[in-house]
């Protein structure tokens, strides 16, 4: 999960899963996309593994064959021609139209290989469209992460998830629902009780400190915005580190992606497991049933 210094710049890597997210979204196999590109399938490939960048010609008929408009263009091909220093090869920062649009594309990427958590802590899926492409590999937990009402930041699942446990949840989530009616946080505790009670994912119940973090917003490890760990396929499988806002996200690796990386391992070492996970979401499930019956 590490990255290294012969990790892709994150700008190509960044490129790569948004060509390779264009295309299949488009129905266009490999062949003909590198026919009309004029190059092998070979070298687009290398161009969607964020190896090397299209060049100007190349990605105008990819973006032509992908019915993109000049805009997606634009900041495509400023990705492709803006390697520089290695600053500018390590962190991106995108505030265009359509930034979280680009960042699906690359969690898309990363389905299969290992994303890590976040220093929002506890971890989480970062959009619906990841959660969806991970429906088949888990159990049917994950429905309740794309439902309209899904909770905005307490579960985590996916192969990243303390070894063995499918959903996390930080213990304050218990008593502070995160809608004002308590009978829709009593229907979600009640859900994830019947998860653990028939066996379709472990939950655990954990205590973090919400004072850590580096200091670059306000929310809960000192984030305005979530920071999310996603491993790439290729070579090194390097890690791209993300942190978004509302309306951008930041890409880094190289030396700044380690120290997020070693944030993260800071604050993963500090969380405390609480014993009797299971009696305590069923004592909360209960609790906030009555809540709700009383509720007006």
């Amino acid at each position: 999960m590490t990255s290294t210094p012969h990790d892709p710049p994150v700008s190509l890597l960044l490129l790569g899963a948004n060509l390779n997210f264009m295309r299949r979204l488009r129905g266009v196999g490999p062949a003909q996309a590198a026919a009309a590109s004029h190059v092998s399938p070979d070298e687009l490939a290398r161009w969607e593994s964020g190896q090397i960048p299209p060049g100007e010609k190349s990605l105008r008929r990819l973006m032509r064959l992908y019915r993109q408009p000049p805009e997606i263009h634009k900041v495509l091909a400023d990705w492709a021609t803006g390697i520089g220093d290695d600053a500018n090869q390590r962190v991106l920062t995108d505030t265009a139209p359509g930034a979280h649009d680009r960042l699906v594309a690359l969690e898309l990427r990363a389905v299969g290989v290992q994303a890590t958590g976040s220093c929002t802590f506890p971890p989480l899926v970062r959009s619906s469209a990841y959660a969806d492409s991970l429906i088949p590999r888990r159990s049917p937990l994950m429905v309740g992460l794309t439902d309209p009402g899904r909770w905005r930041r307490p579960v985590v699942t996916g192969f990243h998830s303390y070894g063995h446990v499918d959903v996390v949840l930080e213990e304050s989530l218990l008593q502070q629902p995160s809608h004002g009616d308590p009978r829709i946080h009593a229907d979600q505790l009640t859900y994830l009780c019947e998860v653990v009670d028939k066996g379709l994912a472990d939950i655990r119940i954990i205590r973090t400190s919400t004072g850590a973090g580096t200091g670059t917003g306000t929310g809960t490890g000192g984030y305005s915005g979530d920071l999310l760990g996603l491993a790439m396929p290729g070579l090194h499988h390097s890690t791209v580190w993300v942190h978004t806002t509302a309306d951008s996200a930041t890409y880094c690796n190289g030396s700044l992606g380690r120290g997020h990386q070693r944030e993260f391992d800071a604050m993963s070492a500090r969380a405390e497991a609480l014993p009797l996970s299971t009696a305590l979401l069923h004592q909360a499930a209960a609790a906030w049933t009555t809540r709700g019956a009383q509720a007006p």
